[in-house]
Protein backbone atom coordinates (compact mmCIF):
# COMPACT_ATOMS: atom_id res chain seq x y z
CA UNK A 1 0.00 0.00 0.00
CA UNK A 2 0.87 3.93 -0.71
CA UNK A 3 0.57 6.61 1.90
CA UNK A 4 0.50 9.98 2.29
CA UNK A 5 1.88 11.70 5.17
CA UNK A 6 1.27 15.27 5.17
CA UNK A 7 1.35 16.95 8.52
CA UNK A 8 5.13 15.60 9.48
CA UNK A 9 7.32 17.99 7.37
CA UNK A 10 10.49 15.01 7.41
CA UNK A 11 7.75 12.69 5.27
CA UNK A 12 6.13 15.40 3.09
CA UNK A 13 6.88 18.50 2.47
CA UNK A 14 4.65 21.67 1.84
CA UNK A 15 2.56 21.11 -1.17
CA UNK A 16 3.97 23.01 -4.78
CA UNK A 17 2.63 23.17 -8.21
CA UNK A 18 4.80 23.37 -10.89
CA UNK A 19 3.04 24.78 -14.58
CA UNK A 20 3.98 24.86 -18.34
CA UNK A 21 2.79 27.49 -20.75
CA UNK A 22 -1.01 26.90 -20.83
CA UNK A 23 -2.22 23.90 -22.58
CA UNK A 24 -3.70 24.48 -25.96
CA UNK A 25 -7.07 25.76 -26.21
CA UNK A 26 -8.39 24.33 -28.83
CA UNK A 27 -10.91 21.44 -28.67
CA UNK A 28 -12.66 19.50 -31.53
CA UNK A 29 -16.39 18.82 -31.72
CA UNK A 30 -15.68 15.11 -30.38
CA UNK A 31 -14.35 16.21 -26.93
CA UNK A 32 -17.56 18.32 -26.33
CA UNK A 33 -19.34 16.53 -23.43
CA UNK A 34 -22.56 16.55 -22.82
CA UNK A 35 -24.65 16.32 -19.70
CA UNK A 36 -26.03 13.25 -18.49
CA UNK A 37 -29.17 11.66 -18.73
CA UNK A 38 -31.09 11.75 -15.03
CA UNK A 39 -30.29 8.05 -13.63
CA UNK A 40 -30.13 6.59 -17.18
CA UNK A 41 -26.38 6.95 -18.56
CA UNK A 42 -24.87 6.43 -15.63
CA UNK A 43 -27.72 4.16 -14.88
CA UNK A 44 -28.60 4.16 -11.11
CA UNK A 45 -26.28 2.98 -8.50
CA UNK A 46 -23.39 3.24 -10.56
CA UNK A 47 -22.85 7.21 -9.75
CA UNK A 48 -26.54 8.14 -10.14
CA UNK A 49 -29.57 7.56 -8.04
CA UNK A 50 -32.30 10.01 -9.47
CA UNK A 51 -32.41 13.01 -10.62
CA UNK A 52 -30.78 14.62 -6.96
CA UNK A 53 -27.34 15.59 -7.39
CA UNK A 54 -24.94 14.33 -4.22
CA UNK A 55 -21.44 14.61 -2.20
CA UNK A 56 -19.57 13.65 -0.10
CA UNK A 57 -19.40 15.53 3.15
CA UNK A 58 -15.95 14.93 5.83
CA UNK A 59 -16.40 15.90 9.32
CA UNK A 60 -12.70 15.50 10.16
CA UNK A 61 -12.68 12.34 11.32
CA UNK A 62 -13.78 10.16 7.73
CA UNK A 63 -12.12 8.67 4.66
CA UNK A 64 -12.58 6.99 1.31
CA UNK A 65 -9.66 4.50 -0.49
CA UNK A 66 -9.18 2.95 -3.45
CA UNK A 67 -6.30 -0.21 -3.97
CA UNK A 68 -3.23 0.52 -5.72
CA UNK A 69 -3.20 0.21 -9.24
CA UNK A 70 -0.77 1.31 -11.92
CA UNK A 71 -3.19 3.27 -13.60
CA UNK A 72 -3.04 5.21 -10.45
CA UNK A 73 0.94 5.44 -10.04
CA UNK A 74 0.68 8.91 -12.64
CA UNK A 75 3.68 9.67 -13.92
CA UNK A 76 5.00 12.06 -17.18
CA UNK A 77 1.80 13.60 -18.01
CA UNK A 78 -2.24 13.61 -15.60
CA UNK A 79 -4.91 16.07 -15.04
CA UNK A 80 -6.35 15.99 -11.78
CA UNK A 81 -9.78 17.93 -11.43
CA UNK A 82 -12.57 18.07 -8.51
CA UNK A 83 -15.12 20.16 -6.63
CA UNK A 84 -14.66 21.07 -2.98
CA UNK A 85 -16.05 23.38 -0.37
CA UNK A 86 -14.47 23.12 2.72
CA UNK A 87 -15.79 24.37 6.45
CA UNK A 88 -11.89 25.16 7.98
CA UNK A 89 -9.88 25.35 4.81
CA UNK A 90 -7.28 27.41 7.64
CA UNK A 91 -7.28 24.43 9.85
CA UNK A 92 -4.22 22.68 9.37
CA UNK A 93 -3.05 19.82 6.62
CA UNK A 94 -6.12 18.26 5.24
CA UNK A 95 -5.44 15.53 2.61
CA UNK A 96 -8.03 16.24 -0.53
CA UNK A 97 -6.74 12.68 -2.66
CA UNK A 98 -3.46 11.33 -1.39
CA UNK A 99 -0.82 8.74 -2.30
CA UNK A 100 1.77 9.38 -0.01
CA UNK A 101 3.43 7.69 3.38
CA UNK A 102 7.12 7.33 4.32
CA UNK A 103 9.54 8.35 1.75
CA UNK A 104 9.64 5.01 -0.32
CA UNK A 105 5.42 4.89 -0.28
CA UNK A 106 5.92 9.14 -1.17
CA UNK A 107 3.86 9.95 -4.29
CA UNK A 108 1.36 12.68 -4.74
CA UNK A 109 -0.88 14.35 -2.58
CA UNK A 110 -3.04 17.29 -3.19
CA UNK A 111 -3.97 19.34 0.14
CA UNK A 112 -4.61 22.61 2.17
CA UNK A 113 -1.79 22.50 4.12
CA UNK A 114 -0.08 24.26 6.71
CA UNK A 115 3.85 23.94 6.42
CA UNK A 116 5.09 27.31 7.98
CA UNK A 117 6.10 29.28 5.15
CA UNK A 118 1.96 30.79 4.17
CA UNK A 119 -0.85 31.57 5.79
CA UNK A 120 -3.18 28.08 6.67
CA UNK A 121 -5.40 27.89 3.96
CA UNK A 122 -3.48 27.56 1.08
CA UNK A 123 -4.16 24.52 -1.49
CA UNK A 124 -1.36 22.42 -2.66
CA UNK A 125 0.30 19.97 -4.70
CA UNK A 126 3.14 17.59 -3.67
CA UNK A 127 5.24 15.11 -5.37
CA UNK A 128 8.02 13.30 -4.65
CA UNK A 129 11.14 11.16 -6.59
CA UNK A 130 14.30 10.58 -4.62
CA UNK A 131 15.95 9.06 -7.71
CA UNK A 132 15.60 12.61 -9.08
CA UNK A 133 15.33 14.67 -6.31
CA UNK A 134 15.92 13.97 -2.67
CA UNK A 135 13.33 17.10 -1.93
CA UNK A 136 9.73 16.53 -2.00
CA UNK A 137 8.54 20.04 -4.95
CA UNK A 138 5.40 21.61 -4.93
CA UNK A 139 3.44 24.48 -6.08
CA UNK A 140 0.51 26.40 -3.66
CA UNK A 141 -2.55 28.40 -4.77
CA UNK A 142 -2.15 32.25 -5.04
CA UNK A 143 -4.30 32.48 -1.84
CA UNK A 144 -6.51 30.47 0.70
CA UNK A 145 -9.25 29.04 -0.64
CA UNK A 146 -12.70 30.81 0.88
CA UNK A 147 -14.72 28.31 3.33
CA UNK A 148 -17.86 27.23 2.44
CA UNK A 149 -18.21 27.48 -0.92
CA UNK A 150 -17.77 25.34 -3.91
CA UNK A 151 -14.71 25.96 -5.56
CA UNK A 152 -13.06 23.96 -8.76
CA UNK A 153 -9.55 22.84 -8.59
CA UNK A 154 -7.38 21.20 -11.95
CA UNK A 155 -4.21 20.45 -11.69
CA UNK A 156 -2.38 19.41 -15.03
CA UNK A 157 1.25 17.61 -15.15
CA UNK A 158 3.35 17.55 -18.08
CA UNK A 159 6.82 16.88 -18.23
CA UNK A 160 7.72 18.63 -14.36
CA UNK A 161 5.77 21.84 -15.47
CA UNK A 162 2.39 22.38 -13.64
CA UNK A 163 -0.50 24.55 -14.27
CA UNK A 164 -3.40 24.98 -11.36
CA UNK A 165 -6.57 26.32 -11.90
CA UNK A 166 -8.85 27.55 -9.54
CA UNK A 167 -12.95 27.91 -11.10
CA UNK A 168 -11.45 27.38 -15.04
CA UNK A 169 -8.98 30.36 -14.41
CA UNK A 170 -4.74 30.49 -14.15
CA UNK A 171 -4.43 30.15 -10.85
CA UNK A 172 -0.60 29.65 -10.31
CA UNK A 173 2.32 27.54 -12.54
CA UNK A 174 6.08 26.93 -12.49
CA UNK A 175 8.32 24.51 -13.88
CA UNK A 176 10.61 25.18 -16.73
CA UNK A 177 10.24 28.60 -18.54
CA UNK A 178 7.49 28.97 -16.52
CA UNK A 179 9.22 29.67 -13.25
CA UNK A 180 10.70 27.91 -10.57
CA UNK A 181 8.45 25.42 -7.84
CA UNK A 182 8.57 24.95 -4.15
CA UNK A 183 11.40 22.88 -2.43
CA UNK A 184 9.21 21.43 -0.19
CA UNK A 185 11.92 20.01 2.33
CA UNK A 186 12.59 23.73 3.01
CA UNK A 187 10.63 26.73 4.49
CA UNK A 188 11.44 28.87 1.49
CA UNK A 189 8.74 31.66 0.39
CA UNK A 190 11.17 32.23 -2.84
CA UNK A 191 10.16 29.30 -5.55
CA UNK A 192 13.71 27.65 -6.42
CA UNK A 193 13.44 24.52 -7.97
CA UNK A 194 13.47 24.25 -11.80
CA UNK A 195 10.83 21.31 -12.14
CA UNK A 196 8.34 19.71 -9.83
CA UNK A 197 9.41 15.92 -9.53
CA UNK A 198 7.23 13.40 -11.70
CA UNK A 199 5.64 11.46 -8.84
CA UNK A 200 7.69 7.90 -8.32
CA UNK A 201 5.44 4.52 -8.85
CA UNK A 202 4.35 2.99 -5.10
CA UNK A 203 2.74 0.54 -3.45
CA UNK A 204 0.50 3.06 -1.97
CA UNK A 205 -3.56 3.28 -2.11
CA UNK A 206 -5.29 6.32 -3.32
CA UNK A 207 -6.89 7.92 -0.02
CA UNK A 208 -9.90 10.98 -0.64
CA UNK A 209 -10.73 13.03 2.58
CA UNK A 210 -7.49 12.09 4.56
CA UNK A 211 -4.22 10.19 4.17
CA UNK A 212 -4.24 6.38 5.09
CA UNK A 213 -0.27 5.21 4.12
CA UNK A 214 0.71 1.66 3.86
CA UNK A 215 3.01 2.53 6.84
CA UNK A 216 -0.53 2.44 9.17
CA UNK A 217 -1.06 5.76 9.37
CA UNK A 218 -4.38 7.59 9.30
CA UNK A 219 -3.92 11.27 9.20
CA UNK A 220 -4.94 14.74 7.69
CA UNK A 221 -8.83 14.17 7.75
CA UNK A 222 -10.40 16.54 5.32
CA UNK A 223 -13.31 19.07 6.54
CA UNK A 224 -16.18 19.59 4.31
CA UNK A 225 -17.32 18.66 1.27
CA UNK A 226 -16.23 16.51 -2.08
CA UNK A 227 -17.79 16.33 -5.56
CA UNK A 228 -17.14 14.86 -8.64
CA UNK A 229 -13.37 14.09 -9.01
CA UNK A 230 -11.81 13.34 -12.34
CA UNK A 231 -8.16 11.49 -12.76
CA UNK A 232 -6.78 11.93 -16.42
CA UNK A 233 -3.24 10.59 -18.02
CA UNK A 234 -3.23 13.33 -20.61
CA UNK A 235 -2.68 17.01 -20.17
CA UNK A 236 -6.79 18.54 -20.60
CA UNK A 237 -6.59 21.75 -22.08
CA UNK A 238 -7.69 25.12 -19.97
CA UNK A 239 -10.47 24.76 -22.52
CA UNK A 240 -11.67 21.42 -21.90
CA UNK A 241 -11.13 22.14 -18.28
CA UNK A 242 -13.64 25.46 -18.30
CA UNK A 243 -16.52 23.86 -20.96
CA UNK A 244 -16.81 20.35 -18.59
CA UNK A 245 -16.42 21.48 -15.38
CA UNK A 246 -19.62 22.54 -14.29
CA UNK A 247 -21.15 19.46 -16.17
CA UNK A 248 -20.83 15.08 -15.88
CA UNK A 249 -18.90 13.88 -18.73
CA UNK A 250 -19.45 12.08 -21.53
CA UNK A 251 -17.44 8.82 -20.90
CA UNK A 252 -17.99 7.57 -24.66
CA UNK A 253 -15.60 11.10 -25.26
CA UNK A 254 -13.44 11.16 -22.52
CA UNK A 255 -10.52 10.27 -23.99
CA UNK A 256 -7.44 9.19 -21.02
CA UNK A 257 -10.23 9.26 -18.27
CA UNK A 258 -8.42 6.76 -15.44
CA UNK A 259 -10.79 7.08 -12.54
CA UNK A 260 -14.36 9.16 -12.25
CA UNK A 261 -16.02 9.46 -8.97
CA UNK A 262 -19.15 11.38 -9.47
CA UNK A 263 -19.87 10.97 -5.95
CA UNK A 264 -23.76 10.59 -6.50
CA UNK A 265 -25.23 7.83 -5.56
CA UNK A 266 -26.10 8.96 -2.51
CA UNK A 267 -26.80 5.64 0.01
CA UNK A 268 -24.42 2.71 0.62
CA UNK A 269 -20.45 2.26 0.69
CA UNK A 270 -19.17 2.69 -2.21
CA UNK A 271 -18.39 5.92 -4.48
CA UNK A 272 -18.32 4.23 -7.72
CA UNK A 273 -15.57 5.00 -10.58
CA UNK A 274 -17.51 5.57 -13.85
CA UNK A 275 -14.34 5.13 -15.92
CA UNK A 276 -14.76 1.26 -15.43
CA UNK A 277 -11.21 0.70 -14.44
CA UNK A 278 -12.01 -0.57 -11.28
CA UNK A 279 -11.28 1.87 -8.66
CA UNK A 280 -14.32 2.08 -6.53
CA UNK A 281 -13.83 4.41 -3.43
CA UNK A 282 -14.58 2.66 -0.36
CA UNK A 283 -16.81 4.77 2.46
CA UNK A 284 -14.81 4.20 5.78
CA UNK A 285 -12.43 2.30 6.76
CA UNK A 286 -14.50 -1.32 6.31
CA UNK A 287 -16.86 -2.94 3.94
CA UNK A 288 -19.81 -2.36 6.45
CA UNK A 289 -21.06 1.31 7.71
CA UNK A 290 -18.70 2.52 10.30
CA UNK A 291 -17.65 5.84 12.41
CA UNK A 292 -15.26 6.86 9.80
CA UNK A 293 -18.10 7.02 6.73
CA UNK A 294 -17.99 9.86 5.38
CA UNK A 295 -22.38 11.60 4.84
CA UNK A 296 -24.16 11.61 1.54
CA UNK A 297 -25.50 15.29 1.21
CA UNK A 298 -27.59 16.83 -1.49
CA UNK A 299 -26.75 18.96 -3.54
CA UNK A 300 -23.74 18.35 -5.11
CA UNK A 301 -21.81 19.75 -8.24
CA UNK A 302 -22.40 19.71 -11.00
Amino acid sequence: MKTLRLAVPLVLAAFSLTCHENPTDALGPAELEPVFASCGDPPCGRGGRDATSFALSFDGNDGTETPDSDALDVTDTWTMEGWIKPSQPQAGTQCIICKWGLSVSASYGIAFENDGRFANGRFDLVTHDPAKNPNNTKIFSSKPFQANVWQHFALVFDQGQVWLYINGVLDASCGGALGNCYNGNVKETVPSVPFLNTPQITTSKVSIGRQSSPEGFISNHYLGELDEFRFWNVARTAKQIRQNMNKALNLRKASGLVAYWRMNEGIGQVAADLSSNGHDLQLGSSAGADAADPAWVSPGKP
